[in-house]
């Protein structure tokens, strides 16, 4: 396929590898990309709009001032990614069956974002608006929820959820039994059963 125009509407990339490669300054409009690998692959300054990643690998790409507008990562693997440089005034993304290893999701809007039966191993959340997102089925083993707006934000399903309270603002936001336990562990209490 001919990557040199800098439009794509419509398309659907099936198995290809992207790794090493500079898709930079590109726009992609409701394109699919299945099975494709991002590996080191410079994404800057090229924006996504409802658009769909299914079991797509990605790791150390460049986003420096990407776009990702209502774009869906579907059983995708991502890891080392800098969420941060992305162009975060027009952000919109949702997880499903994704690992997310090693990301740095910090100061950034994620509002209402999906992460659903997730793996978020690893990674860390450092003033980073969570206003409404769900984390439901999702494993948050060794993730850092730092300084976070966790405002409705629901946990209720999520495994391994330790957060510390005295360092997040929470309003409303649900857990599970287990988790609020765990979170428990920042007081100096007992629990007595």
């Amino acid at each position: 396929m001919n990557f040199s125009a800098s439009e794509f509407k419509n398309e659907n990339f099936k198995e290809l590898d992207f790794s090493g490669q500079k898709l930079v300054d590109k726009e992609f409009e409701n394109c699919t990309f299945y099975k494709c690998i991002f590996n080191g692959t410079n994404l800057s300054q090229t924006v996504f709009v409802d658009c769909q990643f299914e079991k797509c690998e990605f790791s150390l790409s460049g986003l420096v001032g990407t776009v990702l507008n209502n774009v869906k990562f579907i059983a995708c693997k991502i890891s080392g990614l800098d969420f941060r440089k992305l162009n975060s005034r027009i952000l919109k993304v949702y997880f499903e069956k994704s690992l997310l290893q090693f990301c740095e999701l910090s100061e950034i809007d994620l509002s209402k974002t999906l992460f659903s039966t997730c793996d978020i191993k690893e990674s860390n959340f450092y003033n980073t608006n969570l206003t409404g997102a769900n984390f439901t089925d999702s494993d948050l083993d060794q993730t850092i929820f730092e300084n976070c707006i966790l405002k409705k934000t629901d946990f209720s399903r999520a495994l391994n959820c330790i957060i510390n309270p005295a360092n997040n603002k929470f309003k409303k936001t649900k857990f599970s039994r287990a988790s609020a336990l765990n979170i428990l562990k920042y007081f100096d209490i007992e629990i007595i059963d």
